[in-house]
């Protein structure tokens, strides 16, 4: 029997050409986005109680702020991880998983959205922890910019769309950390984060402290 080549590699790019549906359910990343935007849909709340002269939730203040950030940063990553696994199987979502994943990340981006403009819009209580503000809008913008080419990866139908979602929010994100940086603090009336030291290791409880305004009238207990 003659063994047709052109044949049998004609087969075999029919069949690479075949997407691989990926493993992981479509609802399994969809439920980590939900838990990322309920995540920020909380630091929005504690940020918009401060900036209207209370506190939500305690009494740890700024604290409490930092810790929403570290929480925000590890479910972002543990996102992006399930997308990588994906990625790892070169699979692909259907239509309509695609669909539920991209609008899902879309309510997500637009809780980030509001985030960004509470923040930006708070100097007198915000400007103390500038820099650790600084430092985690940073790290976020970064792994979203990840989170999303990942999301167009694996979700080819809503590719589009999974992009223009990301642009506003990808300026937004930018025109922040700009003027969070041109932000100018006293020394003694605000945390920086030391060389060497990352943005979530700064301990935001000290209580030998000497803080005005802002900080005494938001975070009373």
């Amino acid at each position: 029997m003659i063994f047709n080549f052109r044949a049998a590699a004609t087969a075999a790019l029919a069949f690479l050409a075949v997407p691989t549906f990926a493993n992981l359910p479509a609802s399994q990343l969809v439920d980590s986005i939900k838990g990322l935007t309920g995540q920020l849909n909380s630091l929005h709340d504690t940020c918009q109680s401060a900036q209207q002269g209370g506190f939500f939730g305690g009494t740890q203040g700024y604290s409490t702020i930092q810790y929403s950030f570290t929480q925000i940063v590890s479910d972002c990553q543990n996102t992006y991880t399930f997308i990588q696994t994906a990625q790892g199987e070169q699979s692909y979502y259907t239509e309509q998983e695609s669909w539920e994943i991209s609008t899902a990340w879309d309510d997500c981006l637009k809780a980030q959205q509001d985030v960004l403009v509470i923040l930006k819009g708070g100097q007198d209580i915000f400007s103390a922890i500038v820099s650790i503000i600084l430092g985690a809008i940073q790290d976020i913008q970064n792994i979203f910019d990840q989170i999303t080419t990942g999301l167009a990866d694996i979700c080819p139908p809503k590719k589009q769309d999974i992009i223009e979602y990301w642009q506003p929010v990808q300026i937004t994100f930018s025109d922040c950390i700009s003027e969070f940086q041109g932000w100018s603090v006293p020394q003694d009336n605000s945390w920086s984060v030391p060389n060497g030291k990352n943005w979530w290791d700064v301990d935001l409880t000290d209580k030998g402290k000497d803080f005005k305004g802002g900080w005494k009238r938001a975070f009373v207990a």
